[in-house]
């Protein structure tokens, strides 16, 4: 009985770790299976890839559109800019194109004049302007200056005319309102010809502000305002190279904000025999109030016509 219930029991035994072996699964039956988790696979990287592209397309569509934004704020910049240039130059052509024929007709009236510097008329064509005196060639150690005829010739009969012993003066008069324009010229006499020694200004048109501020209002001498400088405004002015100027203010700039008497001449010293001429530059001297006291500003001529600051020395 005893053995019996013993091989009973390994039987039992058997079978059941029979039971626990895993079944072997056919190869047709795994092939059929891994397939779709392929395909699965195949689909799930064209979406991500296909998801890809379109993020792409978004940032490229995007890119573009942000810089044809940024293009047609420049085109429209530049064409304002464009714009605004061609408007000022069209100014400005028009402007010297007027200027030109008045010259033509002053020259025409000079060469009429067979003798004399000075006009018939009672108003003379004034077109004098700072850069025409800048060009001008004056007298110096080396040459002499243009000669009385040849500024006549070019820019018009004059007001007046003076002789004296040593030379001759014109001068230029212009009325413009209650304002008057004052241009005096300085030759000097060398064979029986007269010759550009220097020039003085005052309140050439289209440089000195014609509009009165409340200070000046206020002031019970306007002309002696207009002459002064604030201690900002004399500190604060360029002081360019002192041989060239490159780098100074322009006399132009100070001019269209406050009126000035300008002496022009080549530049000139003092010695024991009197004056003489230090060296060929021609030079701009300015004389302002500044705080009480007396400067006279410096500016030396460039080639363009205008006058550059190069410093200042008690009046």
């Amino acid at each position: 009985m005893i053995v019996k219930w013993d091989k009973e029991n390994q039987k039992g035994e058997s079978m059941t770790r029979e039971d626990k072996q895993p079944f072997a699964v056919p190869a047709e039956e795994q092939k059929k299976e891994s397939f779709p988790n392929e395909l699965q696979k195949d689909q799930l990287e064209r979406t991500v890839e296909m998801r890809s592209k379109r993020n792409w397309k978004k940032i490229i569509l995007l890119s573009m559109l942000a810089l044809v934004i940024i293009l047609s704020g420049v085109v429209s910049l530049l064409f304002g800019k464009i714009a605004g240039y061609a408007w000022g130059k069209s100014a400005q052509t028009a402007k010297e194109s007027q200027r030109f024929e008045l010259l033509n007709r002053v020259k025409k009236e000079a060469k009429k004049t067979k003798t004399g510097f000075v006009s018939k008329k009672d108003d003379v064509i004034f077109l004098w302007t700072l850069k025409d005196l800048g060009l001008l060639s004056y007298n110096n150690s080396s040459k002499l200056g243009l000669t009385a005829d040849q500024i006549v010739e070019n820019y018009g009969l004059a007001s007046y005319a003076r002789y004296n012993q040593d030379g001759l003066s014109l001068s230029w008069t212009n009325l413009i309102g209650s304002n008057q324009q004052d241009l005096s010229f300085e030759f000097e006499k060398y064979n029986n010809n007269y010759y550009l020694k220097s020039v003085s200004i005052r309140d050439l048109y289209g440089l000195s502000s014609q509009k009165t501020s409340k200070e000046q209002k206020e002031n019970s001498d306007d002309s002696a305002y207009e002459f002064r400088l604030t201690t900002e405004e004399y500190q604060n002015l360029m002081k360019g190279d002192k041989n060239t100027g490159k780098g100074g203010t322009p006399l132009s700039e100070i001019l269209k904000k406050h009126r000035a008497s300008v002496e022009i001449e080549t530049e000139k010293k003092i010695t024991s025999e009197g004056e003489e001429y230090k060296s060929n530059r021609v030079l701009a001297n300015v004389t302002y109030q500044v705080d009480g006291d007396y400067k006279t500003l410096l500016f030396v001529a460039q080639p363009d016509g205008e006058f550059l600051y190069i410093g200042s020395k008690r009046f």
